[in-house]
């Protein structure tokens, strides 16, 4: 068995002749090959124009303002069908005494009908500060204490 000039030791090929040698050996079409190397490519990150962000900013402003008047529209479709559509039988009259029942005269009256306070059990604690006060155990405690 005779061996390759390319596997010895005191071969004195040069690279061009051993690449010569090794084309000559058989194709290498049934070997494996390993997958292409991942090429890293620095993407730039692009920077618009003043004039580009105004009008993307602006764009954004209109296209909110306009879902604002869908919701809005929307809105009013769905207080007009719960109505029936019946706008046209809203008098004047109708209209103040409405107004008449939103408006409270006295809003404490509603909580004395209510029963929540009672004026006579509670005692009326009222402590005069001279406006200083004193740290005590990490606490800031008004002075003098109660």
């Amino acid at each position: 068995m005779e061996l390759s000039p390319a596997f010895s030791i005191t071969s004195d090929m040069t690279d061009e002749e051993l690449d010569l040698y090794f084309a000559s050996c058989g194709s290498l079409s049934n070997l494996p090959t390993p997958p292409p190397a991942k090429e890293h490519t620095t993407i730039e990150k692009p920077t618009p124009n003043t004039s580009d962000l105004h009008d993307f900013a602006s764009e954004l402003q209109a296209q909110a303002t306009h879902l604002a008047n869908l919701e809005l529209e929307a809105t009013k479709r769905s207080i007009l069908h719960d109505m029936d559509y019946g706008l046209c039988r809203i008098t004047g009259s109708m209209m103040e005494g409405m107004l008449q029942d939103m408006q409270q005269v006295d809003p404490a009256s509603l909580t004395s009908e209510c029963g929540t306070v009672k004026a006579g059990r509670r005692r009326k604690f009222s402590i005069d500060l001279s406006g200083t006060a004193m740290w005590k155990n990490g606490v800031q405690t008004p002075e003098p204490s109660p």
